[in-house]
């Protein structure tokens, strides 16, 4: 009888160990390095991306229709001399254009970097110029010339050396944007802005307002690219690169998180981000995580994925927690041999979900022990305060972190949802989710540690049969359950319904978070309430 508290706290602890890895690993491996495929939950997600997947035709004709290409200033079929003619024929050169778009003529996927200067081009309404590594075409270098405004370079220098450019600034003012890779060279062309001349997005993480979108393609699906060209004026978008693998370059993925947007009051504050993935190469793991990128989240938490001050109460909590419940174990292992591995066991568990208090409690509780050689086990001299904490740890220490590991299990397996006729009105709380898990965190905790933890540590103490005491503890470890409950219950209620966005799940780090604050907040309840049952002997204080 006596291993069976042993058993059972290990049980809790491998429950716990298990959810906390399981977050861990959502939050850790699945969500940033997610490629092919669809792991995890992220795959879930399409609210704020539009996929439009095909050949380059079927591109066409669902962009026609969303933006209603019949009345667009610009083709709206490709045209039969390749891709250069159809971005110059998708651009409506404006009437009186500030700048000259530049753009590699050939090279090695010289139709892939075309494609960010291109979307600007169409946006802006800037004639496009193509030119070669080492030379200007003369009819490129006539256009510079006629308009006389500033040429951007859209291109690396593998492409377009700083000869090409030397030679157009003899005729106009001439800049370079580019970088050395596909991914960095659309992040680059979509962070840069020249105020001077009013060239650029200019969408940098400082940049929090704007309603304007974004298309992804793979370069190998530059002609899928180029038949969306024309949400670059109709929505604002400019576009980004996704590999040909499907998934996110790291250029992408960090520059896309830096473009969430938050709200103070209301989501419908605005602003909003939307992504548009045309072609067939993303997987639907990157897509869920374009998806939550620009999730707008309320400015205090920063929503599922960002540290707010909620996450980092609940980080420091479980870590503290962790810390504490350590050091408990092995200082009561090298340094309190006579004490109970299961009394132990519960102080490990009180300091785990107490962070730093139960710690001090523990050591406050073992500072003069009392050797009574009439005793089978010692006492130590207590003043009330930390008699009744004692108490309180003793039934703590099992039923609040077996109520968490029965509310984690039930997150994840699922339970019943049951609504009838007489769920009509407020008995419709009966059938609810929330109460569901919490009347049956109670009644489970209380019949699953009153035999396993209650009635063989109360025979122990007392010096008892377990027939003996199988009653009293029962009345006992409900009742103390109970208190423990009204703090914890309410705590979790609160967090969960008032300061979190959004039901966590029991993969998310707030779904912790909260049982842990409210675990702590049970504990202090029930604290002073144990008073009373240690005076009148109902609990053990001493031991």
């Amino acid at each position: 009888m006596s291993r069976l508290p042993i058993l059972l706290a290990i049980a809790v602890a491998l429950v716990l160990a298990y959810g906390l890895g399981e977050t861990l690993y959502e939050d850790i491996v699945v969500a940033p390095w997610a490629t092919n495929g669809a792991e995890g939950r992220l795959h879930a997600h399409a609210k704020n991306v539009t996929r439009v997947g095909g050949s380059a035709a079927a591109v066409r004709g669902v962009i026609r229709r969303a933006v209603r290409l019949d009345s667009a200033p610009y083709s709206s079929a490709p045209a039969s001399s390749g891709w250069q003619q159809e971005i110059t024929s998708a651009v409506a050169v404006a009437a009186q254009p500030r700048h000259v778009v530049a753009l590699a003529a050939d090279g090695t996927d010289a139709e892939a970097w075309a494609l960010p200067g291109a979307y600007w081009a169409v946006y802006a309404g800037d004639p496009v110029v193509f030119v070669g590594r080492d030379a200007v075409p003369p009819a490129a270098m006539s256009i510079v010339q006629s308009y006389g405004v500033p040429v951007y370079v859209l291109a690396p220098e593998e492409l377009v050396s700083d000869q090409v450019i030397d030679a157009l600034a003899r005729v106009a003012p001439a800049q370079r944007v580019a970088s050395d890779d596909l991914s960095s060279h659309a992040v680059a062309v979509a962070e840069f802005r020249d105020d001077a001349t009013g060239f650029g997005w200019g969408r940098t993480q400082d940049a929090r307002t704007g309603y304007f979108d974004f298309v992804l393609a793979a370069p190998s699906e530059a002609e899928q690219a180029l038949a969306a060209l024309p949400l670059a004026r109709e929505d604002a978008a400019t576009f980004l690169f996704v590999s040909d693998d499907g998934s996110l370059p790291a250029a992408t993925d960090r520059y896309i998180w830096g473009q969430r947007a938050d709200w103070f009051s209301t989501p419908a504050e605005g602003p909003y981000k939307h992504f548009w993935v045309v072609g067939d190469r993303m997987s639907f793991a990157a897509e869920g995580r374009l998806d939550l990128s620009v999730e707008k989240s309320p400015y205090a938490t920063m929503g599922e994925v960002g540290l707010g001050p909620l996450e980092a109460l609940a980080i420091a909590f479980i870590a503290l927690g962790i810390a504490g419940a350590v050091l408990v174990l092995v200082h009561g292992a090298r340094l309190l041999p006579d004490v109970m591995l299961s009394t132990r066991l519960a102080w490990a568990y009180t300091a785990l979900l107490v962070p730093v208090l139960g710690v001090l409690l523990y050591f406050a509780a073992y500072r003069r022990p009392i050797l009574n050689p009439g005793e089978r086990m010692p006492r130590w001299l207590r003043p009330p305060a930390i008699q009744a904490a004692a108490a309180t740890a003793m039934g703590f220490g099992y039923g609040a972190p077996l109520m968490v590991g029965i509310a984690w299990l039930f997150g994840y397996f699922g339970f019943p949802l049951f609504f009838g006729q007489w769920a009509d009105g407020w008995p419709f709380v009966f059938g609810a989710g929330m109460p569901q898990m919490m009347f049956w965190m109670y009644v489970l905790a209380v019949l699953v540690s009153w035999p396993l933890a209650m009635i063989p540590m109360r025979a122990m103490m007392s010096g008892s049969s377990p027939r003996a005491v199988v009653w009293p503890s029962l009345g006992v470890m409900a009742l103390g359950m109970a208190v423990v409950s009204l703090g914890m219950m309410t705590g979790a209620w609160w967090l969960i319904m008032t300061k979190i966005p959004m039901m966590p799940k029991e993969d998310d780090l707030m779904w912790f978070g909260a049982f842990w604050i409210a675990s702590t907040l049970g504990f202090l309840v029930a604290w002073p309430l144990n008073w009373p049952m240690v005076r009148t002997h109902l609990k053990q204080g001493a031991m």
